[in-house]
């Protein structure tokens, strides 16, 4: 009997004890390891779905009725995450398709949304100034087009994203004139939704956009442009060179378009 008992403790420590550690160090690391909060959270609910899994077999083991009932608790947890499986690699294969840009935009498309990101005080994060060096390449190669700056001031941000760009954009040399900020918007829903209302009340002759990102966000700001009847053309701005912040962004952006869906569906 004993020997039993401490076959099933060391059980219960390699198959439930290591996994709620490591989720539970990833939980308490997520703010120390930069560009890497979703990962570590992802972990640790990857961690917390092992442990209940888990839990909900083994009483799928015992002969009593009401293992019947964890043994269908099994299977549908199972049967879940194979689904979740199937629609992360289907959406992460989009999100890989458009993350190139499209190329040849057409002329009629002359309008650039540059998508806001972080800003440092008041200069542009790498990934804001990827952005701002694509789109002062395409505004320099076309001098009729016209370029909306998207995004609010957020926290540490000592003036708006859109504000950053702008400056960015005449220090080298683009015509105000050219350049639009809208920086009310603190997410990339609103980046959209709020260009679109300029979009629509200086330019309403115009349905064709340029959307300006890094390629990991072009295909949910291409769907978010299709809900309100925009067709967009993407440019790419370049990504860090570290394969583990790509990594993150991109599993990021599955999470982003999944919550997307989730909110229209049970709002």
């Amino acid at each position: 009997m004993k020997q039993f008992f401490e076959k099933q403790i060391r059980k219960i420590l390699f198959w439930i004890g290591i996994p709620f550690v490591f989720g539970l160090m990833a939980l308490l690391l997520q703010g120390a390891i930069p560009g890497c909060r979703f990962l570590c959270q992802l972990f640790s609910l990857c961690c917390g779905y092992w442990i209940i899994t888990c839990v909900i077999y083994s009483f799928s083991k015992t002969k009593k009725p009401w293992g019947i009932i964890f043994k269908v608790l099994f299977w549908v947890f199972v049967g879940a995450v194979l689904l979740l499986a199937i629609l992360f690699f289907t959406v992460e294969g989009l999100i890989f398709s458009h993350s190139d840009g499209d190329e040849p935009i057409p002329a009629t498309a002359r309008v650039l949304l540059v998508l806001g990101c972080q800003v440092e005080g008041e200069a542009p994060s790498k990934m804001l100034a990827n952005r701002i060096d694509a789109a002062c390449a395409y505004l320099s190669d076309h001098p009729d087009a016209v370029a909306i700056l998207c995004g609010g001031q957020g926290g540490g941000e000592n003036i708006s994203e859109a504000e950053c760009m702008y400056r960015v954009l005449i220090s080298r040399g683009i015509d105000a004139n050219r350049l639009i900020c809208e920086n009310r918007s603190i997410d990339t829903e609103e980046n959209i939704a709020f260009a679109a209302e300029i979009l629509r009340r200086d330019f309403a002759h115009i349905d064709e956009v340029i959307v300006v990102s890094n390629g990991f966000h072009l295909f949910r700001a291409k769907l978010l442009c299709a809900e309100l009847g925009l067709k967009a053309y993407g440019i790419a701005g370049e990504m860090p060179n570290n394969p583990v912040l790509n990594f993150n962004f991109y599993l990021r952006e599955f999470a982003g378009i999944f919550f997307m869906y989730a909110d229209r569906i049970f709002a």
